[in-house]
C-alpha cells in the first residue's frame, strides 16, 4: 500500500503583532500571502509566535540533515536512536 503524499505547508511563516481597539497587542503567525495560520487566541506572545514561524520554516531543512546522518554510518547508538525518533515525529509516525 502506498501512501498518499503529505501536505506541504506555505513557506515563510512569520509572526506578525497587531493592536486590537483596546489597545491589546496580539501576536499572530502569518504566511508569505498574509493569511493567518494559528488562532491568534492561542498565541500569548511574541516569543510563542516566533518559535511557531521557525519550527514550520525549519522543518524540511532539520528532516533533511537527519535523514542525512543516518546514511553517514558510524553514529553511536543513541544518536541514530534520537535522529530515527525525530524522523519519525516529523513524518507523523510519533509513538
Amino acid at each position: 500500500m502506498s501512501e498518499e503524499p503529505k501536505a506541504k505547508h506555505t513557506p515563510g511563516w512569520r509572526a506578525q503583532s497587531y493592536e486590537d481597539s483596546y489597545g491589546i497587542t496580539t501576536w499572530e503567525v502569518v504566511d508569505s500571502e498574509e493569511r493567518n495560520i494559528c488562532d491568534v487566541s492561542r498565541i500569548d506572545s511574541e516569543a510563542n509566535a516566533a518559535l511557531i514561524a521557525r519550527a514550520v520554516n525549519c522543518h524540511d531543512d532539520l528532516l533533511a540533515a537527519c535523514k542525512g546522518l543516518m546514511g553517514c554510518g558510524g553514529l553511536a547508538s543513541e544518536a541514530y536512536d534520537a535522529a530515527r525518533a525525530a524522523i519519525d515525529k516529523a513524518e507523523g509516525r510519533e509513538t
